[in-house]
């Protein structure tokens, strides 16, 4: 294969014996037809020097040139398909690494807040007030760190891309009281009052999940920004085609200059007179959420006179609410309640016998997961359920599932 290079001297070297050519028949003409045009012999060889010239000097400098800046172009096309396979390992491997290590701090922050929760238990014995300040830090501690985790993880998942949204017709009332009983042990501690308004019957087109996690985030916010007896008001409206959310304080307000910057990921509002507080990834990542499921979250805010987030997302069909299924069991008044727990954790599932087992519930544990299936047969053909016979097979079916 001929190099670009030799294909542009043939095609240069045959232009300019083509222009000498020219240049030579033109005055051979001019000249036996004396034909008076000024043209003596020195200007023809001062024509056909320049040509030589640029043939045999300028073109091969200008394609040097091209030619090298070809090759760099294509380093550089390299180096950046390089960097491009690099980052993409680099992010795979940012993503197993997440993935496990969330598996392998949750499990162990799980054992620490449950065994916390279980000391803080009359139950288990009398603790000094000094003992029990030191077991509310460990879970306090225990707790923030869990919600960092799982803030990290989040916030992974939707910069690559991978955060999956499953949008159903929920209630906007049933979640607002979800929200509020959640996070009603914060408002009391703080005396503060929190509120909620919803039209009736009115419905949006979200994912469950996510848009509790978005009320949770800015709710929470709220409590932890407003004042002792401060008043948090959790409202939605219907506007046009989308369902209006708002969540109002009456706390000290956020400054204009940092209204700008709140929405980015590990940036933390200061409170007044103290340090900074939380991770600074919730705002970001309760905007993402808000924006993959349709909506655009907003800020309207003063100092002195609180805050308002708003977002708004697309508006569903009136939902009804199924009614409550009570199941009636007719057990004997001397039979203990038993419970199959499946934990292949040995912290965790000592933490989950202790919690059944002071609650009144006899604990079958199993700590080996291939045979978990076998032993909740063996489980329900005891008639050991709290439903009738087809609920049993309906919820062996699901493990069943599970495990395949």
């Amino acid at each position: 294969m001929k190099s670009p290079l030799n294909r542009r001297w043939s095609w240069a070297l045959g232009l300019a014996l083509s222009f000498v050519c020219l240049v030579a028949a033109v005055y051979y003409y001019l000249s036996t037809h004396q034909i008076n045009v000024h043209i003596t012999s020195r200007v023809f060889m001062l024509i056909l020097v320049l040509v030589i010239v640029i043939v045999f000097f300028v073109l091969p400098v200008y394609s040097v040139i091209v030619t090298n800046e070809i090759r760099k172009r294509h380093r550089v096309e390299k180096a950046l398909i390089r960097a491009k396979e690099e980052a993409e390992r680099a992010s795979k491997f940012k993503d197993r690494f997440l993935s496990t290590m969330s598996h392998e701090l949750r499990t162990p922050l799980n054992a620490v807040m449950g065994f916390s929760d279980l000391l803080a238990d009359k139950r288990y014995g009398e603790l000094s007030e000094r003992q029990q300040r030191y077991v509310s830090h460990i879970n306090t501690g225990g707790r923030h760190l869990l919600k960092l985790i799982n803030d990290i993880l989040d916030l992974s998942k939707i910069e690559a891309g991978r955060l999956e949204i499953s949008r159903e017709d929920l209630s906007v009332e049933t979640i607002f009281g979800e929200v509020l009983s959640a996070l009603r042990p914060l408002v009391e501690k703080k005396t503060q009052t929190l509120s909620s308004l919803a039209e009736p019957g009115l419905s949006v087109h979200a994912d469950a999940t996510r848009f509790r996690q978005v009320l949770m985030n800015l709710v929470g916010n709220a409590i932890k920004f407003t004042p002792e007896g401060g008043r948090i008001e959790l409202e939605a409206q219907q506007v046009e085609s989308e369902v209006q959310v708002k969540v109002r304080d009456n706390g000290p307000g956020i400054p204009k200059e940092e209204q700008k910057r709140i929405f980015d990921a590990f940036y933390r509002l200061r409170k007044s007179g103290e340090g900074t507080e939380g991770t600074g990834l919730g705002l970001a990542i309760t905007e993402s959420l808000v924006k993959l499921q349709g909506g655009s979250l907003g800020l309207e805010s003063e100092p002195g006179k609180g805050s308002c987030f708003y977002f708004s997302l697309p508006m569903a069909k009136a939902v009804r609410e199924a009614p409550s299924r009570v199941v009636k069991v007719a057990r004997k008044a001397a039979a203990t309640p038993k419970i199959l727990t499946i934990e292949d954790d040995r912290m965790a599932s000592h933490l989950l016998e202790s919690q059944l087992s002071s609650s009144g519930y006899e604990v079958i544990s199993c700590n080996q997961p291939e045979h978990a299936l076998e032993m909740a047969a063996d489980f329900a053909a005891a008639g050991n359920h709290a439903g009738p016979a087809d609920e049993a097979h309906e919820r062996m079916g699901d493990l069943a599932a599970i495990e395949a």
